[in-house]
């Protein structure tokens, strides 16, 4: 069975997913051409690569995608106390991209009729009024949810995105 992104059948510019032997992991490709005899497709890993040739049986599931359509923010400290690793806020953007989310890193102030998710600390939500800072005020005006990467880190771990409510930080009074 052949899978690719969007479903259908093999045809130049679309997108799939194989088994590369040589990582071990799934690759994205785009197909370029079949072979004659159609038990090989020729792809592109990269544009400024050499195209490669796979037989049609390394052609696998692409991977889920639990955070697709979901655009997040990301602002302030995100580490929790008691964490045993924390992460920066470049893994944490790595970790949204690879299951499917996007990360914006534009002026907020911009985007109001956007539909956002923050994540953020509970520190970092828990802080006075006045020392908030501009996204995580905006957020809370514009009704975005406010969550902590928690969210982010059990939709990896599961490949199935969570329920949203779950994870979204309460202002807790000093």
């Amino acid at each position: 069975m052949l899978f690719f992104v969007g479903g259908g059948e093999i045809r130049r510019g679309r997108t799939l997913f194989f088994h590369d032997s040589r990582t071990e992991k799934a690759q994205k490709a785009m197909v370029v051409d079949l072979t004659p005899r159609k038990k090989h497709v020729k792809i592109s890993t990269k544009s400024n690569e050499k195209l490669a040739v796979i037989p049609l049986q390394k052609i696998i599931e692409p991977p889920p995608r639990p955070l697709d359509g979901q655009v997040f923010v990301i602002s302030g400290n995100t580490a929790e106390r008691g964490e045993k690793k924390k992460l920066n806020i470049g893994e944490v953007s790595s970790l949204i991209l690879n299951n499917g989310g996007s990360v914006y890193n534009g002026d907020i102030e911009r985007a109001v009729d956007a539909d956002f998710i923050l994540i953020t600390s509970q520190k970092e939500f828990n802080k006075e009024h006045s020392k908030l800072n501009k996204a995580v005020v905006m957020a809370y005006r514009l009704g975005w949810p406010i969550v902590s990467k928690k969210y982010i880190l059990d939709a990896d771990k599961s490949k199935e995105c969570p329920n949203l409510n779950n994870y979204k930080l309460m202002h807790q009074s000093m």
